[in-house]
């Protein structure tokens, strides 16, 4: 897709991170991601199928 990706563990709060794919943004917990939340994550950064 060629779009730029960042993680940023300093702005997410306790143990979650900051996710930046291209122009979009989610928080990523830091417990195992289950496959709805992963599914919420996708279309919150516009990579949903």
């Amino acid at each position: 897709m060629g779009l730029r990706f960042r993680v940023d563990y300093r702005k997410g709060k306790g143990g979650h991170a900051m996710v930046y794919v291209g122009d979009r943004l989610t928080t990523l917990p830091s417990r195992e991601i289950d496959p709805k939340t992963a599914r919420k994550i996708r279309k919150q950064l516009g990579l949903a199928e």
